[in-house]
Protein backbone atom coordinates (compact mmCIF):
# COMPACT_ATOMS: atom_id res chain seq x y z
CA UNK A 1 0.00 0.00 0.00
CA UNK A 2 2.76 2.61 1.07
CA UNK A 3 4.92 1.61 -2.78
CA UNK A 4 1.18 2.48 -4.34
CA UNK A 5 0.40 5.46 -2.56
CA UNK A 6 4.59 6.94 -3.74
CA UNK A 7 3.14 5.64 -7.05
CA UNK A 8 0.59 8.04 -6.88
CA UNK A 9 2.52 10.63 -4.97
CA UNK A 10 5.11 10.49 -7.65
CA UNK A 11 2.49 10.82 -10.75
CA UNK A 12 0.84 14.08 -9.09
CA UNK A 13 4.16 15.29 -8.50
CA UNK A 14 4.58 15.02 -12.13
CA UNK A 15 1.87 16.30 -13.87
CA UNK A 16 2.27 19.34 -11.24
CA UNK A 17 5.82 19.99 -12.60
CA UNK A 18 3.69 20.50 -16.43
CA UNK A 19 0.64 22.76 -14.97
CA UNK A 20 2.61 26.26 -15.66
CA UNK A 21 3.45 25.03 -19.06
CA UNK A 22 2.01 26.27 -22.32
CA UNK A 23 1.70 24.67 -25.00
CA UNK A 24 4.49 26.12 -26.82
CA UNK A 25 6.73 24.95 -24.09
CA UNK A 26 8.76 21.66 -24.37
CA UNK A 27 7.30 19.57 -21.47
CA UNK A 28 10.46 17.20 -21.45
CA UNK A 29 12.96 20.50 -20.97
CA UNK A 30 15.27 20.65 -17.98
CA UNK A 31 15.37 23.29 -15.48
CA UNK A 32 18.97 24.35 -14.75
CA UNK A 33 19.25 22.49 -11.54
CA UNK A 34 18.30 18.97 -13.00
CA UNK A 35 20.82 19.67 -15.97
CA UNK A 36 23.45 19.89 -12.91
CA UNK A 37 22.39 17.41 -11.08
CA UNK A 38 21.95 14.52 -13.48
CA UNK A 39 25.67 15.88 -14.96
CA UNK A 40 26.80 14.49 -11.84
CA UNK A 41 25.40 11.10 -12.02
CA UNK A 42 27.38 9.45 -14.11
CA UNK A 43 29.17 6.01 -12.83
CA UNK A 44 29.53 4.42 -9.65
CA UNK A 45 28.72 5.91 -6.27
CA UNK A 46 29.46 3.92 -3.06
CA UNK A 47 28.25 4.85 0.72
CA UNK A 48 30.39 2.96 3.19
CA UNK A 49 28.90 2.21 6.74
CA UNK A 50 31.95 0.96 9.15
CA UNK A 51 32.49 -2.40 6.51
CA UNK A 52 29.81 -2.67 4.37
CA UNK A 53 29.47 -0.60 0.90
CA UNK A 54 25.92 0.44 -0.70
CA UNK A 55 26.33 1.84 -4.39
CA UNK A 56 24.27 3.06 -7.74
CA UNK A 57 25.50 3.35 -10.85
CA UNK A 58 24.26 5.39 -13.03
CA UNK A 59 24.23 4.41 -17.03
CA UNK A 60 22.61 5.82 -20.03
CA UNK A 61 21.13 8.93 -19.55
CA UNK A 62 17.53 9.89 -21.56
CA UNK A 63 18.31 12.86 -23.62
CA UNK A 64 15.25 13.96 -23.75
CA UNK A 65 14.14 12.14 -20.99
CA UNK A 66 11.61 9.42 -21.55
CA UNK A 67 8.02 9.53 -20.69
CA UNK A 68 6.45 5.69 -20.13
CA UNK A 69 3.03 4.34 -19.30
CA UNK A 70 2.78 2.29 -16.39
CA UNK A 71 -0.53 1.86 -16.25
CA UNK A 72 -3.06 2.41 -18.75
CA UNK A 73 -7.25 2.04 -18.64
CA UNK A 74 -8.85 0.57 -21.35
CA UNK A 75 -12.03 1.86 -21.09
CA UNK A 76 -11.23 5.53 -20.45
CA UNK A 77 -7.89 5.30 -22.11
CA UNK A 78 -6.49 7.60 -18.89
CA UNK A 79 -2.68 6.77 -18.93
CA UNK A 80 -0.66 6.79 -15.75
CA UNK A 81 2.88 8.29 -16.57
CA UNK A 82 6.44 8.26 -15.35
CA UNK A 83 9.14 10.30 -16.60
CA UNK A 84 12.83 8.86 -16.50
CA UNK A 85 15.71 11.06 -16.66
CA UNK A 86 17.83 7.15 -16.75
CA UNK A 87 19.35 4.19 -16.07
CA UNK A 88 20.90 3.24 -12.71
CA UNK A 89 21.46 -0.09 -10.40
CA UNK A 90 21.75 -0.75 -7.02
CA UNK A 91 24.17 -3.14 -4.75
CA UNK A 92 23.18 -3.40 -1.20
CA UNK A 93 25.61 -3.60 1.22
CA UNK A 94 24.75 -7.53 1.31
CA UNK A 95 25.99 -7.70 -2.26
CA UNK A 96 22.41 -8.14 -3.47
CA UNK A 97 20.98 -6.07 -6.41
CA UNK A 98 17.89 -4.14 -6.13
CA UNK A 99 15.69 -4.15 -8.45
CA UNK A 100 16.02 -0.59 -9.11
CA UNK A 101 16.53 0.32 -12.43
CA UNK A 102 15.77 4.27 -13.50
CA UNK A 103 15.98 7.53 -11.60
CA UNK A 104 14.21 10.66 -12.20
CA UNK A 105 15.63 14.03 -10.37
CA UNK A 106 12.55 16.95 -9.63
CA UNK A 107 12.78 20.15 -11.46
CA UNK A 108 14.50 22.20 -7.86
CA UNK A 109 17.02 18.82 -7.80
CA UNK A 110 15.90 18.14 -3.86
CA UNK A 111 14.72 14.82 -4.60
CA UNK A 112 15.75 11.92 -6.37
CA UNK A 113 13.04 9.00 -7.17
CA UNK A 114 14.24 5.36 -7.82
CA UNK A 115 12.14 3.26 -9.83
CA UNK A 116 11.90 -0.18 -9.98
CA UNK A 117 11.26 -2.83 -12.80
CA UNK A 118 8.17 -2.89 -11.76
CA UNK A 119 7.62 0.52 -11.86
CA UNK A 120 7.42 1.16 -7.68
CA UNK A 121 9.29 4.35 -6.75
CA UNK A 122 11.52 5.11 -3.57
CA UNK A 123 11.69 9.20 -3.15
CA UNK A 124 14.43 10.37 -1.41
CA UNK A 125 15.87 13.73 -0.22
CA UNK A 126 18.83 14.84 -2.49
CA UNK A 127 21.72 17.17 -2.37
CA UNK A 128 24.54 17.63 -4.83
CA UNK A 129 27.69 18.14 -2.86
CA UNK A 130 30.37 18.23 -5.89
CA UNK A 131 31.57 16.61 -8.79
CA UNK A 132 32.10 13.49 -7.25
CA UNK A 133 29.46 13.37 -4.19
CA UNK A 134 25.74 13.39 -3.82
CA UNK A 135 23.87 12.85 -0.32
CA UNK A 136 20.64 10.66 0.42
CA UNK A 137 18.06 11.08 3.11
CA UNK A 138 14.69 8.68 2.60
CA UNK A 139 11.47 9.93 4.23
CA UNK A 140 11.77 10.38 8.00
CA UNK A 141 15.54 9.67 8.57
CA UNK A 142 17.65 11.97 10.45
CA UNK A 143 20.89 11.39 9.21
CA UNK A 144 21.80 11.81 5.42
CA UNK A 145 24.06 9.26 3.46
CA UNK A 146 27.12 10.50 1.51
CA UNK A 147 27.82 8.73 -1.66
CA UNK A 148 31.40 9.26 -3.44
CA UNK A 149 32.17 8.65 -7.05
CA UNK A 150 34.62 5.45 -7.49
Amino acid sequence: MKKLFALMLLCTAISFCFLSCSKDDDELSLTDAQKKAIAVLDGKFVWTFYTSKTSYTFGKRYNPPKLVTVNEDYATGKKDQLLLHGEASEIYASGETSSVRYYYVYPNADKIVFITDSYLVYIYDFKVISQTEFRLKYEDDVLWDTYTKE
